[in-house]
C-alpha cells in the first residue's frame, strides 16, 4: 500500500485540497513540485548511515567536487526514478553545501519516513527550519503546516500562520491557499471574507487546483440560490 504523503497527514484539520504545486512557479522548483507529490512513496530505500537521524549539524561529509546546485538537481532526478538511497546521498551533500532546496527535501523524507529513515517529525522541521531561515518558501510552507497541526513542534496556529504569510509573499501558491482557508475559517486572525476570497483567487491566478476548485464550488453554490 502507498503511504500517504506528508501533506495529506498533516492538513487533516481546516485546510483542504493541498494538491501539488504549479509549473509557473520559479522553473528551478517544479520538477520537486511534481515528484515530491506524486513519487514521495519512492524517496528512501536507505544505505547504512541513513538508518538513524542526521540532523543539520550531523550530515555525511562531502564526497563529490559538484556543486550544490548540480546535487541537487540529479537528486531530484534519481527520486523521481526511485533510486532515493543515491538521491538522498546527494540531497545532503547539496545541503551541506548551503542548498536550501536540497534541506527541504531533507526535511520531506523525515517527515513521511520512508525506507530506512524513521518517521521523525521533530527532524523534519530542524530541517525545514534551516531551509526557511534562508527564506526558502517551500519550507515556509511545510513549516505552517507542521506548526498549524503540532508535528514536530507544540501547535502554534500563529506561527503557522506567519510561515505561510511568509511564503505567499514569495508567490508560493500553496500557501496562498492555506492563509485563504486561515481567514475564512478564523484561525490564528480574524475572520475576513475578503482577504480569504483575495488569496484564493491569488493562488487560482497562479494555476493552484484547490484554489481552482474551491472558487468553483463557490460560485455554483451561489448559482444554486
Amino acid at each position: 500500500a502507498r503511504v500517504r504523503r506528508f501533506r495529506d497527514r498533516v492538513t487533516s484539520r481546516c485546510f483542504t485540497g493541498n494538491g501539488r504545486h504549479v509549473s509557473s512557479y520559479k522553473a528551478k522548483t517544479k520538477i520537486r513540485r511534481q515528484s515530491l507529490a506524486e513519487k514521495v512513496d519512492a524517496l528512501i530505500q536507505g544505505r547504512d548511515y541513513v538508518s538513524r537521524s542526521v540532523t543539520p549539524e550531523e550530515q555525511p561529509p562531502l564526497t563529490r567536487t559538484e556543486d550544490s546546485a548540480g546535487k541537487y538537481t540529479r537528486a531530484m532526478t534519481l527520486h523521481a526514478e526511485g533510486k532515493s538511497d543515491d538521491a538522498f546521498i546527494l540531497a545532503s551533500e547539496a545541503s551541506n553545501q548551503g542548498n536550501t532546496d536540497a534541506a527541504c527535501l531533507l526535511g520531506v523524507l523525515y517527515a513521511n519516513g520512508q525506507g530506512n529513515v524513521t518517521q521523525n517529525y521533530t527532524m523534519a522541521v530542524q530541517w525545514f527550519q534551516k531551509a526557511a531561515d534562508d527564506n526558502n518558501v517551500e519550507a515556509q510552507y511545510y513549516l505552517g503546516l507542521c506548526y498549524t497541526n503540532g508535528a514536530g513542534v507544540l501547535k502554534n496556529d500563529t506561527a503557522g500562520f506567519n510561515y505561510w504569510l511568509a511564503s505567499a509573499e514569495g508567490d508560493y501558491p500553496a500557501a496562498m491557499h492555506c492563509l485563504g482557508a486561515c481567514y475564512e475559517k478564523g484561525v490564528a486572525i480574524t475572520p475576513d471574507k475578503a482577504l480569504s476570497q483575495f488569496w484564493y483567487e491569488k493562488a487560482a491566478k497562479m494555476g493552484y487546483q484547490p484554489s481552482i476548485n474551491y472558487i468553483k464550488a463557490q460560485q455554483e453554490k451561489q448559482s444554486e440560490r
